[in-house]
């Protein structure tokens, strides 16, 4: 259980209370999972400036294994659901359900840093419609594909390739930018809702141990990773042309300080592809450079 509040102001105290509940059951093969919540705040979103959304409801979902590597997943979610913008006034109020259903399969195996052979990938088909109003009414199609092929006993030759639509009304946006996906663009700076993205990385070891000493002692850092990537994708609206493909080539080194915690640092070179029915690329100037952290994908 978790709650918090977003309130500016003392008489919106109790009105912007947030809290989820949530209970999960594994006793059995299958795993299930019922919970409740209320989601309250002002917010911004990129392309339609701030906006108040206020929600109450439940979900329940199952989760079931087909095998240790592969899984069906299943889930509703019922709300009541209201969301007022600063330019546009109220856009959704009513009863919003959203159904999913997943298949996914993982038997990769990791490395320090990230996954180093096998193979990860999520299908995901759902619908979210305004049941109340028909304010909200759109379907998702989610494919992420990713496997890893070992080029040597320590390196890897890593690809994912990914797609996510949502099309119809009042559908959201997805957001790309940064070094969890379209690296060297600033974060979340590309947006959608149609998105693809490929990634390309080979992974090798750069340094086993590094260490450093001062007079009152050493400090040592464990299994710095090397990798060079290329990375290609786009996100679009139904209201924009698609004719450019954006990428970005470089190197990057990634740190793993714990068990939990990896730092990222990548420099290279952003690039477009444009005219797509007579391609010719075009190179940012300068090189640019990201710091975050993650574990590979």
């Amino acid at each position: 259980m978790s709650w918090c509040t977003t309130t500016r102001r003392q008489g919106a105290f109790l009105s912007s209370w947030n809290f989820a509940v949530t209970r999960v059951e594994r006793s059995g093969r299958a795993n299930y999972a019922i919970g409740g919540y209320r989601l309250s705040g002002r917010f911004y979103d990129r392309v339609d400036s701030f906006f108040e959304r206020d929600q109450v409801g439940g979900f329940v979902s199952v989760s079931y294994p087909f095998s240790t590597f592969s899984r069906l997943e299943a889930g509703t979610n019922l709300r009541r659901e209201r969301r007022e913008y600063d330019n546009k006034g109220v856009r959704v109020n009513g009863i919003v359900v959203s159904n999913s259903v997943s298949y996914i399969k993982d038997n990769s195996i990791w490395g320090y840093t990230g996954p180093i052979d096998g193979e990860r990938f999520n299908i995901t088909v759902g619908h979210t419609i305004d049941m109340q109003h028909n304010d909200v009414n759109f379907g998702t199609f989610i494919v992420d594909y990713r496997r890893y092929f070992r080029v040597s006993q320590r390196s890897t030759y890593a690809v994912r390739v990914m797609g996510k639509f949502n099309l119809g009304k009042e559908a959201f946006r997805y957001f790309m930018g940064g070094s969890w996906d379209l690296r060297l663009y600033p974060r979340y700076r590309i947006w959608g809702r149609k998105l693809f993205l490929v990634n390309n990385e080979l992974r090798f070891p750069f340094l086993d141990r590094f260490l450093l000493g001062f007079p009152f002692g050493g400090l040592g850092f464990n299994a710095i990773r090397g990798a060079l990537f290329v990375d290609m994708g786009q996100a679009w609206d139904r209201d924009y042309e698609f004719n450019e493909v954006l990428g970005s080539l470089g190197i990057g080194w990634r740190l793993r300080l714990g068990g939990f915690l990896v730092l990222r640092y990548e420099i290279g070179k952003r690039f477009q592809l444009r005219n797509l029915d007579s391609p010719n690329v075009h190179f940012d100037s300068g090189i640019k450079k990201a710091f975050w952290f993650g574990f590979d994908f």
